[in-house]
């Protein structure tokens, strides 16, 4: 890859930081998304979660080697550091690739030692994994859908089905929702769920 695209990704990642950390700062947001794939030649999703970052790198086909991608993501990592300050021990990568059915996506990996942190989201604290699964346990993409269950929720009755973590249902029970229904097939979820609760 040559100079010129690692600096083209560099000002992007700067122009993004510098308007998506007013804003998190406006909405007290420690977990927000900074990157999603702004530019085909580096298909990562970047997310604050506190002093940690989740990257996701979308699996593509490229003309790379091996070794030409392991130092591709060192370098695109090192400039994600160096903008962010976030050092690369408290960067947790995952590598997204198509699955069938969503085969895999909420099973647990194998992880020497799991890294789970709250985070706080207009007001209300989510636990989040950054190790574990695919998925850390909150989308921050959904976040605007979230705060619109909040506006709507008052005095109704709200059913979440296939809740996952529940981070609707907090948002719905936050807002003064008369009732609150979490449903899921997973019992690791349902007590995420509870937890989010707490």
């Amino acid at each position: 890859m040559t100079p010129e695209k690692f600096q083209m990704f560099e000002n992007r990642l700067l122009k993004n930081y510098k308007h998506r950390l007013k804003q998190a700062k406006r909405l007290s947001l420690t977990c927000w998304r900074l990157y999603d794939h702004d530019l085909p030649e580096f298909p990562i999703c970047i997310e604050f979660y506190e002093e940690y970052l989740y990257i996701a790198e979308y699996n593509r086909r490229h003309t790379l080697t091996d070794e030409e991608h392991t130092e591709w993501f060192d370098q695109t990592k090192q400039i994600i550091s160096s903008l962010t300050g976030i050092p690369i021990d408290h960067m947790y990568v995952k590598l997204r690739k198509r699955m069938s059915h969503r085969e895999g996506q909420y099973e647990k990996e194998a992880v020497t030692e799991s890294k789970i942190i709250t985070v706080q989201e207009n007001g209300h604290k989510f636990l989040v994994n950054l190790t574990d699964y695919l998925d850390t346990g909150l989308f921050l993409d959904h976040r605007i859908t979230r705060q619109m269950v909040a506006t709507e929720a008052k005095d109704k009755i709200f059913l979440n089905l296939f809740s996952y973590t529940s981070s609707f249902s907090v948002y719905a029970a936050a807002a003064g929702a008369s009732a609150v229904t979490s449903v899921d097939l997973s019992k690791t979820y349902l007590s995420w769920s509870e937890d989010n609760f707490a």
